[in-house]
């Protein structure tokens, strides 16, 4: 075994043991992730693709928005080997190696086969990589649609082959919504397009774009053909507060960013911007672009946001194949591999002590107290607790998710219209509130009874 061969073995063995290392405890199931695997467990269940709400099913729900390629493929993990947190994420896990793999191919075309083996390990012990790969989301998923389809459109030369990018973009968007971001991106790397007079691979964009689009839309009219409400949802994601929220993190809280993690983004984009310069022969011009459009477009979308790293991930990854290039460019070869050494070993020892989210068994315990709850019926607000219950028609799901102004499903889903005891994760300052009402289960899991009069 040659040298690279045994470095490209050793990043295979470290990349499955971050992404199957303790599957179903870290990260801790949360809201997100839990609501995805009730869907996936309905569909495993026979019950089709659908959220459970207070004993109905509502089909296509849009309010996920991810799509079928982040929620079937647990459906079926859980068919095949039974309903756990672990089941349900084992194809998570398998998107993530995925990924690592594309950038690793990514990043070898751009530089050779050294800056992959870098770019991987930089990816690999990313906790923001591998905290939000793991559990059911869409983020992940949708990267690894959003570079497959980079790479596809490196190599689009016909117009078939413009129909199968386009539909791998298309599929992206739909995994996770955010990722509707490309279609600006692909705008304006047609606009380039267009003033170079590259004809050909304006006609591609064209048509990639097109079809992109198409599969979107025909998505969505699946999910809203279940419940009106879908253009509402589609704008709240779009213009929060009605666009109030613009530059938001900058304008109300710009300290916020001297945090260390966006310090270290920060420190990444000026590398790959040097790597990217040296690396730009080999890109295609279409592909070029659309890269920094994203990388553009999602640091626009975090500074807008509450300042959640998440938000940054797409970013990040497309970034990392061309850090170590650029760092390698800046610094000189031995400088810049110690440099690359550090964020590595520092990377993976934030990982390895679990300081890159949360691990706590509350949720699980909380579901075993309910178990023994002796109530006829219980309404249970939390999805990371009802996944882990039996098929009964005694607990009954309510998710915050149905509290919009523009659904209405004609269902009790307050206590108050109830009148039914209710788990609820509670802070401690707001427990005073409720009295004798509540009932501890565990750590900030509660039982809150029905009032008096109700």
């Amino acid at each position: 075994m040659n040298k690279d061969h045994l470095i490209n073995t050793c990043i295979a063995v470290l990349a499955f043991f971050f992404c199957f290392r303790e599957l179903g405890t870290f990260p801790s199931a949360w809201l997100d992730d839990s609501l995805f695997m009730l869907v996936a467990q309905s569909v495993a269940r026979g019950d089709g693709y659908s959220l459970p709400m207070f004993g109905e099913f509502w089909q296509y729900p849009f309010v996920l928005a991810v799509g079928p390629m982040a929620i079937l493929p647990s459906a079926l993990s859980m068919s095949l080997f039974g309903e756990s947190v672990a089941v349900a994420r084992i194809p998570s896990a398998l998107y993530t190696l995925a990924t690592i793999a594309l950038v690793y191919c990514f990043a070898k075309h751009r530089a050779g086969t050294r800056n992959a083996q870098m770019a991987a390990l930089l990816l690999l012990t990313l906790s923001a990589f591998i905290n939000n790969g793991k559990p059911v989301l869409g983020e992940v998923p949708g990267i690894f649609f959003l570079l497959l389809g980079l790479l596809l459109l490196h190599r689009t030369s016909t117009f078939k082959s413009a129909v199968v990018t386009g539909f791998v973009f298309g599929v992206a968007v739909v995994t996770k919504l955010t990722l509707g971001l490309i279609f600006p991106a692909l705008a304006v790397a047609f606009v380039v397009s267009v003033i170079k007079k590259h004809k050909a691979e304006a006609y591609q964009l064209m048509v990639i774009t097109s079809t992109a689009v198409v599969v979107f839309v025909l998505w969505q009219l699946v999910e809203m053909s279940s419940n009106a409400g879908g253009l509402q949802e589609l704008r709240y994601y779009g213009f929060a507060d009605d666009g109030s929220l613009f530059l938001q993190l900058l304008r109300t809280n710009p300290a916020y960013l001297l945090r260390f993690q966006f310090v270290y983004f920060g420190s990444l984009l000026m590398f790959a911007g040097v790597g990217l310069y040296r690396v730009r022969e080999t890109l295609r011009c279409s592909v070029f672009t659309v890269i920094i459009s994203l990388v553009l477009l999602f640091c626009l979308y975090f500074l807008n946001g509450p300042g959640w790293y998440r938000h940054l991930l797409t970013a990040h990854v497309l970034l990392i194949p061309f850090v170590p290039v650029g760092v390698w460019s800046l610094l000189g070869k031995r400088v810049g591999t110690v440099l690359l050494v550090f964020f590595i070993v520092a990377q993976g020892w934030w990982q390895l002590t679990y300081r890159g989210s949360v691990k706590s068994p509350e949720a699980a315990n909380a579901a075993v107290a309910v178990l023994d709850l002796p109530y006829e019926k219980i309404v249970i607000e939390q999805p990371e607790v009802y996944f882990r219950l039996p098929d009964s028609e005694k607990y009954l799901f309510v998710s915050r998710e149905f509290f919009r102004d523009y659904l209405d499903f004609g269902l009790p889903f307050t206590q108050t219209e109830h009148c039914l005891p209710v788990v609820r994760k509670v802070g401690w300052t707001e427990r005073d509130s409720y009295g004798d009402r509540l009932i501890g289960l565990d750590w900030r899991y509660v039982l809150i009874l029905p009032k008096d009069d109700c």
